[in-house]
């Protein structure tokens, strides 16, 4: 069985080990609610002072430790009681519900300065760098600071214009991309930038090609693939000289074996953060409501990437891309094997196929009241004493339940 998880005491714990759990509450720490990469001694030393165990994600270690992790001999932790689980859970509950309110500040004034970025460059201005940048260095601290109460903000406050809902959620996952991928903060900020610019050429494109139902006629698919190149225009004339976010403009159709545009280029000539681009663009496409269809589920988004792996996309980086927002992402509906329905709310990096859920429904799909937190990574079971699992995902507004109307 592949090992998720290890337990080890703090002075076993060496820089390229990823950290998902303290002996402790992260509550007064100064570590991020989601865990994170031990990068060198000073973090060791800081470590130290906290916890005298921790708990080791295996998977998002670096490889040297990976390798070491797995030939430790695993300890067997002791059972936990359902009083301390119920504590947890609601300490947990208390946590969140904290950064949400913080996060929600950043989103709403985000939101709000990229349409006027937006609604500019639809007016044929020019881009403004001080303007992007003072947009988007909150969001690269909103989303390092806690990844899942900004994606719960994503998935509840769904904007109704698509190209601004595009940006700012390619911009926010390409952070969360990037942090996954150890980015440091100054390649978060290209990476920032990259994605809510990515498509600033589309402005130039016409709504009924944009919004055009099947396939486009051979004048329309030139008109949409020009938006590469007007987008890298006005990125220029903008006097930007971020390497890596106008690679994201200029790569992100460009496909992992050579099929996509505007250049065909393929494998390691397309640079990285243009493959990153790529990945987070399908993904957004995807996973959001247009015109002509309706939006996938979360979890099937991220199976066509997978299916895609390297096709379009690199197939390495579509691991790191699932790993990063979980099997189940935040805010999917799921059914559980009980029959009841719930909502991801934040993700178990011990166990990404065990998220932390809202239950909404009992199990004949009647609305609870009110709705239950649970924690799949416990050992709760159904009244068959099964445990309790995700068994599918459901599209949104399933059973007629829409979680904008509970939540915000």
């Amino acid at each position: 069985m592949r090992i998720e998880e290890r337990r080890i005491d703090v002075d076993q714990l060496q820089p390229g080990m990823y950290v998902c759990r303290l002996d402790r509450s992260w509550e007064g720490t100064p570590f991020p609610l989601q865990g994170f990469l031990v990068r060198d001694d000073d973090d060791v030393r800081e470590i130290e002072r906290w916890s005298s165990v921790v708990f080791i994600d295996v998977e998002l270690c670096e490889p040297a430790q990976r390798r070491r992790l797995l030939t430790l001999t695993p300890r067997s932790d002791r059972i936990v009681t359902r009083a301390e689980r119920v504590q947890d859970e609601q300490a947990f509950q208390q946590r969140f519900e904290r950064e949400v309110r913080v996060a929600d500040k950043t989103f709403t004034t985000f939101t709000q300065q990229a349409s006027v970025l937006l609604d500019a460059l639809r007016s044929h201005d020019t881009l403004d760098q001080r303007s992007v940048d003072a947009a988007i260095t909150p969001v690269v601290a909103a989303v390092t600071r806690n990844q899942d109460a900004y994606f719960w903000l994503m998935a509840l406050k769904r904007h109704s214009d698509y190209a601004y809902r595009h940006a700012t959620n390619c911009c926010a996952l390409a952070i969360a991309f990037g942090r996954a991928l150890s980015y440091p903060e100054s390649g978060l900020l290209s990476l920032a930038r990259g994605g809510l610019l990515m498509d600033i050429g589309m402005a130039s494109v016409p709504a009924n090609v944009v919004d055009r139902p099947g396939m486009l006629h051979a004048s329309q698919a030139m008109e949409m693939r020009n938006h590469v190149e007007e987008g890298c225009r006005r990125f220029d004339a903008a006097g930007f000289s971020d390497v890596e976010a106008r690679d994201m403009l200029a790569c992100h159709h460009e496909f992992f074996d050579g099929s996509g545009y505007p250049r065909r280029l393929a494998g390691t000539a397309i640079p990285l953060s243009g493959r990153i681009a790529a990945i987070v663009d399908a993904f957004d496409a995807m996973s959001s409501d247009r015109p002509y269809r309706a939006a996938m589920t979360r979890d099937a988004a991220l199976r066509e990437l997978y299916r895609g792996r390297d096709r379009q996309f690199q197939g390495e980086l579509v691991e790191e891309f699932v790993r990063c927002l979980g099997v189940y992402p935040v805010g999917t509906l799921v059914e559980l094997t009980s029959g009841e329905i719930g909502i991801v709310v934040a993700q178990n990096n011990a166990h990404r196929l065990r998220p932390r859920l809202m239950l909404l429904t009992m199990a004949d799909k009647t609305l609870r009241e009110p709705f239950v937190p649970l924690n799949l990574l416990g050992n709760e079971v159904d009244e068959n004493g099964e445990r309790l699992a995700i068994v599918r995902s459901v599209p949104s507004n399933s059973h007629g339940l829409d979680p904008t109307e509970f939540f915000l």
